[in-house]
């Protein structure tokens, strides 16, 4: 009796504990439940690495592969383990504060929201952060521009190996000739000790990649002694030195009054026997003696003489590129004279292939970016390869043939095929006017040739009386769908099929107005195949009106041979019938012939048989009222 109640007094302590499970949202073993109501979060791909450095990874956004119904973000985390972390999730994709020459696992995941629960982890990129900063840029020795007894300023240094990290460059001095604890962005440096030697120094500054550069040989300067009152003020120019644009106009002041200025611009010290300057000709930064050195000095009667003044400048160009109809290249500015320049991205341009950059429009002489050097204002050209694709048409494929020297030819290609067809040769557009001649074309712009398919099966060629006993003049070896009318059991009615020719009616069925003066009769085309519906649509509009002998009446109505099918051509179709007017027992007159195509309400497609025209440059429609000849035509 004892034992049956401790089993039952077991069973209500499980209950009870079960109820408390899951009043707590767990579950049986104890794991809490997920909320009611959220789905599982979006699967989203492996991030790719953009870019790294000794101390941040960045990597690209990540996408949904299979899609976002949930309308979530993406979240992204890292870990020095091949195990998405806990913690530490992330909405940005650039990763911070890293170590140095650490391996790490970048992972990203698709964000909780109020109806979706964040997704699995992708699985991890792995990345190394790199073992230290790059080594930073070497630099000129600065140069003397100006001095006095307390201050000493000197050119701003350049890279003369190019600057790859985009460092900035700062400025040292010291008594000794070695480089000094404490540096500065300014090329001036002032509170110095009279008559004392300094050194200045330069070295590129440190930054996020790059540690600072090496310092340069130190300049040697010596400050004037005590200000002399009565010594000449030292002239000054009226641009810094450096990089100025070529053609740039320096001129020399002194604030001595009525003092003369005398400069020389070879690098030599000036004397009274020296250039006099004068504001009405300033000095023209050019090509000649690069850098150009201007030394100066202000003399006045009766006073010492001004202490040399020492200006360094540069002449900058600026480099355009020429795509030549490729994607834009943005120009490298500030050019320094005798510098070679870093070769850009290379543009695109569909169907081409980019083949350098040259010095002339003639894309004859190419340019080394690794030797060549800028002395002037520059443009290069972009010289494209071409590519010709062929346009089989049904057939087997044929591969392009690309990297195509301007003004070349080209080998002939492997010949395709296609059931039931024989080859006909490659042709330089659809309506296959052109042959493409491989021993003789050149390339001249990139572009596709298209295959001619001969239906052996055909019996008719253009010229042939055809089954009507009039001439054929449209030949389609693959077949042209003349569109349908009505539905079966209407009046007019016929079904859409594949016809292989033209042919047109033996003579003229006279002349006839077009007709429907005033109204626009919808679902007319002007296109091959769409002629018989015309004339149907047309003839149907009529039976609701008065009108009777207008054209396309007369063309439906029209019987040459045992044919009843003809009917007023479509404005393409018309144009076909134009184009081979001139062949054996054709004979029609010059003079207008309507087609069964209208404009607007008031005018109709007509083709002047006494001019030369073209589909696609129309003679102007014409007035529906118009007496124009009337010519039927059927399509087998």
């Amino acid at each position: 009796m004892k034992k049956t109640k401790l089993i039952g007094f077991i069973a209500v302590l499980a209950v009870i504990a079960f109820a408390a499970l899951s009043l707590t949202g767990c579950d049986d073993d104890g794991n809490k439940k997920a909320p009611p109501g959220k789905q599982a979060g979006a699967s989203v791909s492996i991030p790719v690495l953009i870019s790294k450095n000794s101390n941040s990874i960045t990597v690209n956004a990540a996408t949904f592969p299979s899609g976002n119904p949930g309308g979530q973000t993406i979240e992204y985390g890292r870990n020095t383990v091949n195990t998405a972390p806990s913690d530490g999730w992330q909405d940005g994709t650039t990763f911070t504060g890293l170590s140095v020459n650490t391996a790490y696992y970048i992972f990203a995941r698709s964000k909780e929201n109020a109806g979706y629960h964040a997704g699995q982890p992708s699985a991890g990129l792995s990345v190394t952060t790199d073992s230290s900063k790059q080594a930073g840029a070497a630099v000129s020795i600065p140069v003397l521009i100006s001095k006095n007894s307390n201050s000493i300023t000197v050119n701003a240094a350049t890279f003369p190996s190019g600057n790859p990290g985009g460092q900035t460059i700062e400025y040292g001095r010291n008594t000794v000739n070695t480089a000094p604890a404490s540096w500065q962005d300014d090329t001036t440096f002032t509170g110095l000790s009279a008559n004392t030697a300094y050194y200045i120094f330069a070295r590129s500054k440190e930054n996020a990649t790059h540690s600072a550069g090496l310092p340069s040989i130190g300049q040697p300067v010596t400050t004037d002694p005590e200000l002399d009152p009565n010594r000449v003020s030292m002239p000054t120019t009226n641009i810094p030195a450096g990089n100025v644009p070529i053609g740039t106009e320096i001129l020399l002041t002194t604030t001595t009054v009525g003092a003369t200025i005398y400069y020389t611009t070879d690098g030599s010290d000036p004397t009274e026997s020296s250039s006099v300057f004068s504001s009405s000709s300033p000095i023209i930064i050019s090509a000649i003696n690069v850098p150009m050195t201007i030394k100066a000095i202000a003399t006045a009667q009766g006073r010492t003489n001004s202490t040399v003044m020492t200006a360094i400048y540069t002449p900058i160009y600026t480099v355009t590129f020429n795509s030549n109809s490729g994607s834009a290249v943005s120009p490298i500015l500030n050019v320094e004279h005798g510098s070679t320049i870093n070769e850009p991205p290379p543009p695109t341009r569909t169907n081409h292939q980019f083949d350098g950059w040259y010095k002339n429009t003639g894309l004859t002489t190419v340019w080394d970016f690794a030797v060549d050097t800028v002395t002037s204002t520059t443009v290069l050209y972009a010289k494209w390869l071409f590519t010709v694709t062929f346009d089989s048409r049904g057939g087997t494929a044929v591969s392009p043939i690309q990297n195509i020297e301007p003004g070349s030819t080209i080998t002939t290609p492997q010949q395709p095929t296609r059931a039931d067809y024989e080859f006909g040769g490659w042709y330089t557009s659809t309506s296959f006017t052109t042959i493409w001649d491989f021993a003789v074309d050149t390339v001249t712009s990139s572009r596709t040739l298209y295959v001619k398919w001969i239906n052996p099966s055909l019996t008719y060629n253009i010229g042939d009386t055809g089954p009507g006993g009039g001439k054929i003049f449209y030949r389609d070896e693959e077949g042209f769908t003349v569109q349908g009318y009505g539905n079966a059991g209407n009046p007019g009615y016929f079904a859409s099929y594949t016809a292989h020719y033209l042919e047109v009616a033996p003579s003229s069925s006279g002349t006839a107005p077009w007709g429907a003066y005033e109204t626009y009769i919808s679902g007319l085309s002007t296109l091959l195949g769409t002629g018989r519906r015309n004339t149907q649509t047309i003839a149907a509009y009529f039976a609701n009106t008065t009108e009777t002998n207008r054209a396309a009446q007369i063309a439906a109505a029209a019987t040459f041979g045992d044919k009843n099918d003809w009917f007023l051509p479509s404005y393409r179709e018309l144009d076909l019938l134009s184009s081979n007017r001139s062949l054996a027992g054709i004979t029609i007159a010059n003079n207008r012939l309507w087609s069964s195509s209208q404009m607007n309400s008031d005018d109709a497609y007509q083709i002047n048989f006494g001019i030369d025209s073209r589909y696609g440059v129309p003679f102007p429609p014409e007035y529906k009222g118009y007496q124009y000849l009337v010519y039927a035509i059927r399509a087998f």
